[in-house]
């Protein structure tokens, strides 16, 4: 747990195995398990509140393992940044429901929303947010200066840490999701992520689980 509390980039199962001794699927289970207990970590349920920056964008995840599909597939995250913390989920499309009904979920009201051009994020003036879009065709900052570099450099860890892996199943796909996110809102805090990982166990079975990884599917 120390290696992926510290880890800049995840652990491999191969490095778990070479350095602790261990079989191939004795070393891929202890690192599910490890993202499964990071995956509870008590992450907020919203970002932003009235007057704050809130950036939302979307990036297609590669090398997926999909059940039955003889050719790796890629998978789609949404994300969500505000203040340096990030919320992320794993979502079917680009859709304008789709995206809409998670901004609603887990923007707070009053929010100041900043996001690229893409359609789908047009009419979020109804949900009552005030709405910035960058155009990224024409720059990396739109005319009045905002831009979504924040949780773009976030999209930048987690490929550093997914290019790693080689593949991922989609099954698994949000324990992975979890470990990144978890080890990123934890980067600055007064107590080492190691620390505070031993000193919660929250249950991680049954119901409890299925409520952890729905935590991540915002289908």
């Amino acid at each position: 747990m120390l290696l992926f509390a510290n880890s800049s980039s995840g652990v491999r199962t191969s490095f778990l195995r070479k350095q602790l001794g261990l079989g191939t699927k004795s070393a891929h289970r202890l690192s599910n398990r490890i993202r499964l207990h990071m995956s509870a970590w008590d992450r907020p349920t919203q970002l932003g509140g009235p007057g704050k920056l809130v950036e939302v964008d979307e990036v297609i995840l590669r090398h997926i393992r999909k059940p039955g599909a003889p050719n790796l597939d890629s998978a789609l995250v949404m994300g969500i940044e505000c203040e340096g913390q990030v919320l992320c989920g794993i979502v079917p499309d680009r859709k304008r429901e789709t995206l809409h009904r998670n901004i609603k979920k887990f923007v707070a009201p009053d929010s100041i929303v900043v996001t690229d051009d893409w359609v789908a994020y047009r009419k979020l003036a109804d949900l009552g947010f005030r709405h910035i879009t960058v155009n990224h065709s024409q720059g990396y900052f739109n005319t009045e200066g905002y831009s979504t570099g924040k949780i773009d450099s976030y999209w930048a860890v987690v490929r550093r840490a997914m290019r790693g892996y080689h593949q991922v199943s989609q099954y698994n796909l949000w324990l992975f999701i979890a470990e990144i996110e978890c080890r990123y809102n934890m980067r600055h805090s007064a107590e080492s992520i190691f620390d505070t990982l031993v000193s919660h166990w929250p249950s991680v079975i049954g119901d409890d689980l299925e409520a952890l990884r729905l935590k991540y599917d915002w289908s």
